[in-house]
């Protein structure tokens, strides 16, 4: 009876070790989103939700404008990827000796963590439109999502009537733009 206590006890054992060692570290993944490196006001994973991304107005994808999505845990081996609508993904930001421009990147692209257990995405966007990136982990999906803003005031259009009789008044209109074309509200335009 005592060796069958014995036996049953190491088969329990066997049992739980081989499910301590089947179950993949995949499991604890961890995903941090940073903007300019601080973390977002807002969470990202509703559209109510949507993280603030101001546009590249100065042609550079750098910190300050780029969603990095930074993914710790992974297995060895794994290969993460990502896919945007409304946006970029680059998998490096800008240096001086590696430039990254606002016409850089595609809509979706692949890290392999090779030997390492850690993936980083970086996502980008030239428009006020909201937009998306998917994110694919063996299988497992999360969605984050962003709205751009616009950079800084680039162009000015003005538009009035043809021509007007004299003694009426005319309406004039005035907007501003960023590079990228987007409407910049709140803008100061002097006339002179």
């Amino acid at each position: 009876m005592n060796s069958f206590k014995k036996i049953t006890l190491g088969m329990v054992a066997a049992m739980t070790l081989g499910t301590l060692i089947a179950t993949p570290a995949s499991a604890a993944v961890s995903t941090t989103l940073t903007v300019g490196g601080s973390a977002p006001a807002t969470a990202g994973t509703t559209a109510a939700t949507a993280i603030a991304l101001p546009v590249p107005a100065d042609n550079s994808v750098d910190s300050a404008d780029a969603l990095k999505i930074a993914l710790t845990g992974l297995d060895t081996g794994t290969t993460v990827s990502a896919s945007a609508t409304n946006g970029k993904i680059v998998t490096a930001l800008a240096t001086v000796a590696a430039p990254v421009t606002a016409s850089a990147g595609s809509t979706s692209a692949s890290v392999s963590t090779g030997t390492g257990t850690t993936a980083d995405f970086y996502v980008f966007t030239t428009s006020t439109a909201a937009g998306t990136v998917s994110v694919s982990v063996g299988g497992n999906v999360t969605t984050y999502y962003f709205n751009g803003t616009a950079g800084a005031l680039n162009t000015i259009a003005l538009s009035s009537p043809a021509s007007g009789a004299a003694g009426t008044v005319q309406t004039i209109s005035v907007a501003g733009y960023d590079v990228f074309g987007n409407a910049k509200g709140g803008a100061s335009i002097s006339l002179q």
